[in-house]
């Protein structure tokens, strides 16, 4: 099918941007992901290899879980940039932290609701982790990924989800004040599409001012028709809060 309408093909072939959105910012499209295809043995651009698809950034580090003891289980203090990921139970977040990461660092389960807490994983030099201890310094830790609890259906009893959710909304609150997050993702499963509860997790980004982009995750199980229509609604969406 054609590709969806109100879409602007990138610098990568499996990433397209919100028309609208690239305009808003004065953001040429084609030049979004150009770091992350290119071939780090040449300056020449590639689709073919996969370590095409990983910004060069990634590719000189390594993730390493980060443990609550590290942060004296507090928060970090918001020098160092995060990028979080929210949606639904089940919806796959752990699955494309571990894909971003190469590793299986976080744990996957069939059971919705397997996060409970706020995992950070940190992104550290290679150079800088001991190859005989694997120990490392804080301080090198150049940016995190943010697996955070999902919302609506959990294994677990309903005082302790809404415990977790309203956990989560503090936590977006307070990453957002000191400055934290750079990028909030939420995540959509691509075959049940966008569901009252995103539209009121979505409504309450809009409220909070917390800036969000769009994951559709498990698009492998559904049709590309389907997909279309899915981004093209997700855009509309976009497109009606600037009017």
């Amino acid at each position: 099918p054609a590709p969806p309408a109100f879409l602007a093909p990138t610098a990568s072939p499996n990433a397209w941007i919100c028309g609208e959105a690239a305009f808003e910012l004065g953001i040429d499209p084609r030049t979004l992901f150009s770091e992350s295809m290119a071939d780090p043995k040449s300056n020449i651009t590639t689709n073919s290899d996969s370590n095409g698809l990983v910004p060069a950034s990634f590719r000189a580090s390594n993730f390493e879980f980060m443990s609550p003891k590290v942060f004296n289980y507090e928060l970090p203090s918001g020098i160092t940039p995060e990028v979080a990921f929210l949606g639904r139970s089940n919806v796959g977040k752990s699955s494309l932290v571990n894909a971003l990461t190469r590793n299986k660092l976080a744990r996957i389960s069939k059971k919705p609701g397997r996060t409970q807490q706020v995992n950070y994983f940190g992104l550290i030099k290679s150079n800088c982790v001991s190859k005989k201890t694997g120990l490392f310094n804080i301080d090198d830790v150049t940016g995190y990924l943010v697996d955070l609890p999902g919302y609506g259906y959990a294994v677990a009893p309903n005082e302790k989800v809404d415990i977790w959710q309203k956990n989560t909304q503090q936590f977006l609150l307070q990453r957002r004040d000191v400055g934290a997050i750079k990028k909030l993702y939420l995540l959509v499963d691509s075959r049940t599409g966008i569901t009252s509860m995103d539209r009121a997790v979505m409504s309450w980004f809009d409220e909070a001012e917390i800036v969000y982009g769009i994951v559709l995750t498990k698009s492998d199980r559904v049709s590309k028709h389907q997909i279309v229509r899915l981004v093209n609604e997700v855009c509309m969406r976009y497109h009606s809060l600037l009017l």
